[in-house]
């Protein structure tokens, strides 16, 4: 039974709070703020109610429900502002009709604004008479951080699911947003049959905007922030407030919570973030029983594989992190690497070899990160792929010079292939007449094997003068050795 309990806990924490007074349903309700130009927040509450859990009364023209309820911003146990809500709901037809549409929901929101200094919850109060006609309450919350605007900075609003986008022209719709109606999805749950992950957000700017666009990446990750897939694009800056419209095909993720991440790049420098959590239910069965007709192993991998990001990179993707990847590749890996390429080099551009050799490629790439999660003792599908190009990009960062990217550099290769040195092992020689500048990196508590010495040991040297140093001498295995590096390439006769 544990992957009955499991699974049923799972979809337990997705259905949200269930109402004891509302014996046959449920209630679900999200909470997003936005920033206003009045130093205000604007936070807009999201729900859905089973029809079944109301209290429906029966008219000759049909079922008649009234949503009671109140909506209210709370901060440090104050109430900032407050709204009623009373709704009207009309079921027609027969008895059989109305049984049928137990499972409906009825979905409605509402907008409070307050100042807010930093977050806060969302409340919507739920009254109803009990059996013995007096007057009760069920009370759902949902917590929001206040995104407050600065003259200086870039800031992201919350972030809203969507069911559905769909362009329109129809302002009177309640759900319309910038030409669009955005059905809200308050329980965030995603899955067969809704496979598209729609969001919506908003980007405030500084004032006065001195660039016309910036970059949006928006990555997926898993619940423990493990990078799934990402893409980045640019955004046209033509107001102070910027809506974040997008909508990612999530199909294929395995059953489980996930992250959608939005993050703002202007320049060099991460201007702003926001994240939401969201859920996903593959709809697949899980058994118990040992002679299952599908490879449950097999189907798991080509899910991963699938949403992995590796199974649609581009031909020039592909090959420059199978390029970094061999700083780390055994020497059969490395060869075959090397094979892959020399096909792909002589296929024709756009025919079907060619497009078969690319696919080899980035099945190869996913195969290889298999590999290094099984080494690593991982239990994340592809944490070890995700990790080494964190590392990529800190390496970019770190020795980028002129047009040669820093995972390219002699120093990037070292940092990749051994990890980071602390910055109490580094020594700098940088500015004397007598010498020319270099750099020594020590290792210690790593397991390198070495050709001599007690420590990993190496010596980068800037050759030219112009800021491009070069590894001449180390004493790792495989490495360039040369323990005279100092009379050959620092001193200056």
């Amino acid at each position: 039974m544990q992957k009955f309990v499991a699974r049923s806990f799972f979809f337990l924490v997705l259905t949200g709070l269930y109402f004891n007074a509302f014996a046959q349903g449920f209630v679900q309700m999200d909470a997003i703020a936005f920033a206003r130009d009045s130093g205000k927040t604007q936070v807009e509450m999201y729900y859905t109610v089973a029809q079944g859990a109301m209290p429906f009364v029966e008219k000759p023209d049909g079922w008649h429900v009234t949503i009671n309820a109140r909506a209210e911003l709370w901060e440090n146990g104050h109430v900032l502002a407050a709204s009623t809500i009373k709704k009207e709901k009309l079921v027609k037809g027969s008895r059989a009709a109305f049984d049928s549409s137990k499972r409906d929901l009825i979905l409605d929101g509402v907008a409070l604004t307050a100042a807010v200094k930093t977050g806060g919850e969302a409340a919507l109060i739920f009254l109803f008479n009990n059996e013995k006609g007096k007057e009760t309450a069920d009370t759902i919350t949902r917590s929001f951080l206040a995104p407050i605007t600065s003259k200086d900075k870039y800031v992201m609003g919350g972030i809203e699911f969507a069911t559905s986008l769909k362009a329109t022209s129809d302002r009177s719709n309640p759900f319309e947003k910038v030409g669009f109606v955005i059905t809200p999805n308050p329980s965030k749950l995603f899955g067969v049959g809704n496979t598209k992950l729609n969001y919506y957000s908003e980007l405030n700017t500084p004032a006065p905007v001195t660039l016309s666009d910036c970059e949006i990446i928006t990555r997926v990750l898993s619940g423990d922030k493990h990078l799934m897939f990402s893409n980045t694009h640019r955004q046209a800056l033509l107001a102070p407030v910027t809506p974040i419209i997008g909508s990612i095909d999530i199909d294929g993720l395995p059953s489980d919570s996930y992250i959608l991440q939005l993050e703002v790049k202007s320049g060099t420098l991460f201007d702003a973030l926001a994240e939401k959590q969201f859920f996903f239910d593959d709809g697949m069965n899980v058994s118990e029983e040992s002679n299952e007709s599908v490879n449950k192993q097999a189907l798991d991998e080509e899910n991963i594989y699938a949403v992995s990001g590796i199974a649609n990179m581009a031909e020039m993707e592909v090959l420059e992190k199978g390029n970094q990847a061999m700083y780390i590749a055994k020497t059969d890996q490395q060869k075959t690497w090397k094979q892959l390429k020399e096909k792909s080099e002589v296929s024709s551009e756009n025919s079907p070899e060619k497009q078969k050799n690319i696919a080899e490629e980035r099945k190869f790439l996913y195969a290889f990160w298999r590999e290094k999660d099984i080494e690593k003792g991982s239990r994340m599908p592809l944490s070890a792929f995700h990790e080494y190009y964190r590392l990529v990009d800190e390496a970019n960062k770190k020795f980028t010079i002129m047009k040669t990217p820093g995972w390219e550099t002699d120093f990037g290769r070292i940092y990749l292939k051994y990890g980071a040195p602390e910055e109490r092992n580094i020594d700098k020689q940088l500015h004397s007449i007598n010498a020319k500048p270099y750099i020594s990196w020590t290792y210690f508590d790593k397991n390198i094997k070495l050709f001599t010495g007690n420590h990993p040991l190496f010596i980068f040297v800037d050759r030219r003068g112009g800021g491009k140093f070069e590894l001449v001498h180390s004493n790792a295995l495989g490495e360039t050795y040369e323990p005279d590096w100092y009379s050959r390439e620092v001193q200056v006769r």
